[in-house]
């Protein structure tokens, strides 16, 4: 009994001994595992960030390309209500040409933003470093007990935090979402679209946006759903009313009504001030700039030579020279009688049009050259 009361003894003094130099070794390969996280995580944290001038100057082609677009959509709203691309005649011809002119070079000026933007972001290369640095931190148990780290602000939804006009509140979130956006004059009820498809974090964006384009004229922005919701059901962002409850609300479409003087927009079809810019980008410096936009001319037709006619006849026909312009040529020159001054000591001269030359004996011959014989 002793005998074995004594093997029990020492088989759990072994077990104690056995755990002991485990907890023993632990510490090392923690502190070495946890050294390794740190590590990779430094390595993640520095990938994400890019750097401070990157960051800013990201922020400011970020922000060029939502001006771009918003101002591009504002100009593609007037050449369709403008009825650019159906059949157009008098001085629509002109507006439509300038105002698609206008269009296709934003369209130009925002690809080359973006390609731009594309650069500063750090392309594919970011992305393979990235999932190598994620992959070694699962190889190593990092994930398990390692803070993870929240994507760049490139890859995350953009957050804007605006005030409720009917609440007070602040509220955010992200821009896209079920709400198109609508300007409205409160003068006399007209309205247009700002944005297509947006959240309640975009209204005072677009109430920016509203004003701008219609600068001197008092504007409230209005919003309905989409779908399901038609324009005349929107409500006003700034007091939660019903459109349908303005003052003037419809007044632009009864006849004969009275337009209040300075009632009117940037954004009219008529040719006066467009309520739209190009935004452009210096990207040699980084630095965001405006540039003017442009008006197209309408190029003419010209009829093309007739590939029959003989050398002599193209030439007479580009410089001009037709029958009637012979018939006027060949007719003598008409020349007024030399007029004498009343004092007989003073040089006379002769009078060709309101040309006064020397005398005869000294004038120049004016005659035309004899014209080519046309054919």
């Amino acid at each position: 009994m002793v005998s074995g009361g004594n093997l029990g003894l020492s088989g759990f003094a072994r077990r104690i001994l056995v755990a002991a130099f485990a907890a023993l070794c632990l510490p090392s390969v923690a502190h070495a595992d946890t050294r390794t996280c740190r590590q990779l995580e430094t390595r993640l944290a520095g990938l994400s960030s890019g750097g401070g001038g990157s960051s800013t100057q990201a922020r400011r082609y970020d922000a060029a390309i939502g001006r771009q677009q918003q101002q591009l959509q504002v100009a593609r709203d007037q050449a369709r209500q403008a009825g650019c691309g159906r059949f157009m005649g008098g001085g629509s011809v002109a507006f439509c040409g300038s105002i698609n002119a206008t269009i296709h070079r934003m369209e130009a000026n925002l690809g080359e933003l973006q390609r731009t933007r594309e650069r500063l972001g750090g392309g594919g290369d970011n992305g393979r470093e990235r999932a190598r640095i994620m992959a070694s931190l699962d190889a190593n148990g990092c994930r398990g007990h390692a803070r993870i780290l929240p994507a760049p602000i490139e890859d995350a939804p953009r957050q804007q935090t605006v005030i409720d006009g009917r609440t007070g509140q602040r509220i955010g979130g992200n821009l896209s979402g079920n709400f198109r956006t609508m300007c409205v004059r409160t003068c006399d009820g007209y309205y247009f679209p700002v944005s297509w498809s947006v959240s309640s974090a975009a209204f005072a964006r677009d109430q920016n946006a509203c004003a701008a384009m219609c600068p001197g004229t008092q504007v409230e922005l209005h919003y309905h759903r989409v779908p399901g919701e038609e324009s005349e059901a929107m409500v006003s962002a700034v007091t939660g009313l019903p459109y349908r409850q303005m003052t003037n609300a419809f007044l632009y479409r009864r006849q004969n009504a009275a337009t209040p003087p300075g009632c009117s927009c940037g954004a009219t079809a008529g040719g006066g001030e467009r309520g739209f810019e190009v935004i452009g980008g210096d990207h040699g410096n980084g630095m965001v700039q405006e540039e003017e936009p442009v008006t197209a001319a309408i190029p003419q037709p010209s009829g093309r030579p007739d590939p029959a006619e003989d050398p002599d006849t193209l030439a007479n026909r580009e410089g001009g020279l037709d029958a009637e312009s012979i018939r006027r040529l060949s007719r003598p020159a008409h020349r007024t009688p030399p007029s004498t001054a009343e004092d007989g000591g003073e040089r006379q001269v002769r009078v060709v049009g309101p040309v006064f030359l020397p005398d005869p004996e000294e004038a120049i011959d004016l005659q035309a050259p004899a014209p080519a014989r046309a054919r």
